[in-house]
């Protein structure tokens, strides 16, 4: 790893620092990190929910950062980048659906969770508002200070911050595979453009 977050902070080694500390590229290792000290950190994820509720959280807020400093433009470049990465993955391996994955499982299924995972975030944004799924991811953080969450805590909170039942959606996303068709049309880059 290129580094390792703690409470409010995070240390990088020196091959991230080798990137340069205004390229995009470090500073979404530092994002990554800083979400850690949310998720990971303040709350800790139960093992079925550990691979959405860590990694793929952190890869999330990458893309919330990349947001705020770029614009839309830049949310939509990173949610595309995380498509193809899943794609190509998908191309050597099986994939299991999120529910199934645990902290355990080899790194070639957990890979697709932490890919998968963050397009989850981005999804619920698309389907009910940044703000609101943001809002309940924070209030998430604070109601379950230094406690274990998992998906139904998740699921609760973003139902609370959308007041929307969240079933179907969560269904389609963590209990089957593959990217919901609908998804893909917003995000995917074809070869020669869009």
């Amino acid at each position: 790893p290129a580094g390792i977050g703690f409470p409010d902070g995070a240390l990088l080694n020196s091959r991230a620092f080798a990137l340069g500390v205004s390229s995009g590229t470090f500073l979404d290792l530092v994002d990554h990190e800083l979400a850690h000290s949310w998720f990971g950190l303040r709350v800790e994820a139960r093992p079925d929910a550990e691979v959405l509720l860590s990694e793929a959280l952190a890869e999330y807020a990458t893309i919330v950062a990349a947001e705020a400093r770029g614009g839309e433009a830049a949310r939509r470049e990173h949610a595309a980048l995380l498509l193809r990465w899943y794609d190509e993955h998908r191309a050597n391996y099986a994939e299991k659906p999120l529910v199934d994955l645990r902290p355990g499982a080899p790194w070639e299924q957990r890979v697709f969770g932490y890919n998968k995972g963050a397009l989850f975030f981005v999804a619920l944004e698309d389907e009910f508002g940044k703000e609101k799924v943001r809002r309940g991811l924070e209030r998430m953080v604070h109601a379950l200070q230094f406690r274990d969450a998992g998906l139904n805590e998740l699921r609760a909170a973003l139902e609370s911050s959308t007041g929307r039942d969240l079933a179907d959606f969560f269904r389609t996303w963590l209990n089957r595979t593959g990217i919901p068709d609908s998804f893909r049309a917003r995000y995917e880059v074809k070869a020669g453009g869009r």
